[in-house]
């Protein structure tokens, strides 16, 4: 087995590495962070898939990657399961604005529960757009995960006032926040080997394959229904000459 060292890449553009305190640029990071800014900005693939930088993500994934990602992964399966509680204990109420009853009381613990997770939630969305887009609102919407989570946000907080004036538009917005939401678990798993690369495959399916698939399909219905609409009408004339 060869030794593989990997100090450059752990160190800064001075060659200074994070367990200098004082004198290693916070600002800048490592030459992996680096790496991985011109992979997501610039679509540089080759250097992400050299063998040494993926036996140190590998590395670093099996240290302690996995465990960092894994709390906020329970969490967010933990706030779905009390959002989809909440939601079918409402549906089953004439009124879901009263809260008397023991069964009543879990789902306003339910919904309290879902609304300091979702705080929580925007205001670490706000963070990530300061910091890591740099206030860059064409570059964070152009990720589909963020598009999601607005929608999501926006969608169960609109439930709130309509279901304090009891108006079933409230149950248009819950069915959408529920499927938004759904989709924001792909975010918490698609680092994950397991599943991760089968949702990768799905969105593209979704964004890209399918899009070229319903142009070539409509083309050729588009064609087949026009030949057979004026084959109908040459035989119906027909008809109507012979009768």
């Amino acid at each position: 087995k060869g030794v593989v060292h990997h100090q450059v890449l752990e160190s800064d553009r001075n060659g200074r590495t994070p367990d200098d305190n004082e004198s290693f640029d916070l600002e800048r990071g490592t030459c992996v962070d680096l790496i991985f800014d011109l992979t997501a900005t610039h679509k540089i693939q080759a250097i992400a898939e050299h063998k040494s930088f993926r036996t140190l993500v590998n590395l670093k994934w099996d240290k302690f990657g996995q465990k960092y990602y894994l709390f906020p992964l329970m969490m967010f399966v933990l706030f779905l399961v009390l959002f989809t509680t909440a939601l079918v204990l409402a549906s089953k109420e004439e009124n879901p604005s009263n809260y008397r009853g023991s069964l009543n009381g879990f789902r306003l613990f339910c919904e309290i529960v879902v609304i300091v997770y979702l705080i929580g939630d925007i205001v670490l969305e706000v963070s990530e757009f300061f910091t890591t887009y740099n206030r860059n609102v064409r570059a964070y919407l152009s990720e589909w995960t963020n598009m999601t989570d607005i929608c999501a946000y926006l969608l169960t907080l609109l439930i709130i006032p309509f279901r304090i004036a009891n108006n079933d538009i409230q149950w248009v917005f819950a069915s959408l926040a529920y499927i938004f939401h759904s989709m924001r678990i792909f975010d918490h798993t698609i680092m994950y080997s397991f599943i991760g690369i089968y949702t990768m495959i799905l969105f593209r399916i979704l964004s890209r394959d399918i899009l070229q698939f319903m142009t070539v399909f409509m083309f050729f219905v588009v064609s087949y229904g026009g030949g057979l609409y004026f084959a109908l009408r040459g035989e119906s004339c027909g008809l109507d000459q012979s009768t």
